[in-house]
């Protein structure tokens, strides 16, 4: 029996469809009634609400359910949608684990679960997914530490990382030999990171946005690190525990490697143990700054008259 091209894709794509289906179970409160269109019979799976397929309308390549107020659990039957390359689930009331399984959907570009109940591990098997660009796990209940293969899986194709808010533990598992190249947002505040800023986050020379606030990260002040990301805009280091350089006596080194960001805009030191002197370079940083936070520190001394070139900023010392 010989099987032409169009039955295999009309094969494929029932296959989909029961694989959507077995999702739809394990949803328990459909409240807006978004997915009614999935019970009928007379609608293909292509125009099932929030479901997108490729040009040729043989395989699912989109399924976005954000902001519905589903609640349920994900189930890993949609790893067989084998060419999806987005999946947002975020901002609705999904509880439970991850399924291991989304770490074999190897055309993914997106993942989005913000926003949601997820609890457990992050399943290191999400490392799998080296065409991914976009990760978005934040505001969950995730614990444990964060899998190596996230950071370090031989692809460099992530631009956007966010696994803030939640209580992830351990070291940022970024080592050395691992180049998240194309990498420009970093966000992994309100967890219960531990230990120094890798220093291989220097390789994300593109890196715009950096937020490791309210963790327990320690050492000086990542100056080598950030003076290697020229293109940086906001960096919140707030409440962790960094000291400055020289025995933390001196916050000169840290504000100079800022001096070449030409665009930068926020920074947020507020809530560490940083001690020294407010140096006069800190009126050299960008035009562009609009908020310096320093306070809850060991800042001394009075502040530097070169702090007026910087015009646009409210500056929070206290």
């Amino acid at each position: 029996m010989v099987v032409s091209g169009d039955e295999n894709a009309q094969l494929l794509l029932v296959k989909e469809k029961v694989s959507l289906l077995s999702f739809k179970s394990g949803i328990v409160l459909d409240p807006e009634g978004a997915l009614a269109s999935w019970n009928s019979s007379n609608i293909h799976v292509c125009n099932w609400t929030r479901v997108k397929c490729n040009n040729a309308g043989s395989q699912i390549v989109q399924l976005d359910l954000s902001g519905l107020s589903l609640r349920g659990r994900i189930s890993p039957a949609l790893a067989n949608l084998s060419s999806l390359v987005i999946l947002d689930l975020s901002r609705n009331f999904f509880a439970g684990h991850i399924p291991a399984e989304l770490g074999y959907l190897s055309q993914l570009r997106q993942l989005s679960l913000s926003w949601n109940l997820l609890e457990g591990k992050i399943p290191f098997e999400l490392g799998f997914l080296h065409q991914l660009v976009y990760l978005d796990l934040a505001s969950n209940r995730l614990a444990s530490d964060i899998p190596a293969p996230f950071f370090c899986n031989g692809s460099s194709s992530l631009e956007y990382i966010d696994l803030s808010n939640n209580s992830l533990s351990g070291e940022i598992p970024l080592k050395i030999d691992c180049a998240l190249t194309d990498l420009r947002f970093l966000l992994l505040w309100s967890n219960k990171l531990v230990g120094r800023v890798p220093q291989a986050l220097s390789n994300s020379s593109k890196l715009q946005w950096l937020d490791l606030e309210s963790n327990m990260l320690c050492g000086e002040l990542p100056s080598e690190i950030v003076r290697k990301m020229p293109q940086l805009q906001f960096l919140y280091l707030s409440y962790n525990d960094f000291v400055s350089h020289d025995g933390n006596t001196n916050l000169e080194p840290f504000l100079a490697s800022l001096v070449n960001s030409s665009n930068f805009q926020e920074l947020e030191l507020a809530g560490n143990n940083l001690g020294g002197q407010i140096p006069p370079i800190i009126g050299d940083l960008s035009t562009n700054l609009v908020q310096i936070h320093l306070d809850e520190n060991l800042l001394y001394g009075s502040i530097v008259p070169h702090i007026s070139n910087l015009v646009n900023h409210p500056l929070e010392l206290v």
